[in-house]
């Protein structure tokens, strides 16, 4: 997440792993274990266990193994998990040997051949090597009743390998209002990114692409409801007023590394 956001209390995370390696939100949620809410949504079965070992000391952690989307179930592919310890990383190569194979499980199969070609050292053909898996699908608002805080989410947190147009589109943004959306747009293409945000900026946000991969949608409630950094440190201070000030004349331009989209 962007360093000038206050971390958030009431969180979504849609896409979550194994919840803490490379996890944007973990630390943050961990050192305030009395004072968060979280709903961690996984599709993977076997990533649930390692979900529940690093959650197992927060009080209010809700896991469910399936997916955000407008059907009952949905299809993906992936490296077969019992392959998992045969790719050989080329990124995070400290990770443990389930994360990077599994952080790649992506509802394009195409994806997911092109991550795993070239670094899978086993003698098959790469095709035998990936799997499609239907997985339980439900939208955002199904929650209510079993999450309490639904109807008040701070961050909704999206890294779903390409489906996360789809994931926003499945999250009832209309009723439930969450303050602060992230979402990965690098695996889009032009015209889903281009559809995502024109139905953000439908909804009342306004989003800032803060990274090469991830864009942040903005609602004037996280405004608010101070969520923006309120640091002694000069820069941080400076973003959070000119953030305040492009929210609400919705014409200046960014500085630094954000880029404003509408």
């Amino acid at each position: 997440m962007p360093s000038w956001i206050k971390r958030p209390s009431r969180t979504v995370e849609v896409g979550a792993n194994d919840g803490r390696i490379n996890d944007p939100i973990y630390s943050f949620v961990m050192n305030h274990k009395e004072t968060t809410c979280i709903l961690l949504i996984e599709p993977q079965t076997e990533l649930i266990p390692f979900l529940q070992e690093n959650y197992k000391e927060h009080r209010s952690v809700t896991i469910f193994n399936g997916a955000i989307g407008p059907t009952s179930t949905i299809a993906l592919f992936r490296v077969k998990p019992a392959l998992w310890p045969c790719y050989n990383p080329p990124y995070m190569q400290d990770a443990p040997f389930y994360r990077v194979p599994s952080g790649f499980a992506s509802g394009s199969k195409k994806h997911v051949l092109d991550h795993a070609r070239g670094n899978l050292a086993v003698d098959l053909p790469l095709e035998q090597c990936i799997e499609e898996l239907h997985v339980p699908c439900r939208r955002l608002i199904d929650f209510r009743g079993e999450v309490p805080f639904l109807d008040e989410i701070d961050l909704l947190q999206i890294d779903t390998e390409g489906l996360d147009d789809a994931t926003v589109f499945s999250c009832n943004i209309d009723v439930l209002r969450p303050k602060l959306i992230n979402y990965e747009s690098a695996h889009l293409g032009r015209e889903r990114q281009e559809n995502v945000e024109k139905y953000l900026l439908g909804e009342g946000y306004r989003l800032l692409r803060w990274s090469g991969t991830d864009v942040i949608a903005i609602a004037e409630t996280a405004f608010d409801q101070k969520l923006f950094q309120s640091s002694p440190q000069p820069d941080q201070g400076r973003r959070s007023r000119w953030l305040s000030a492009w929210w609400r004349a919705g014409r200046r331009r960014a500085r630094g590394p954000a880029r404003p989209l509408g």
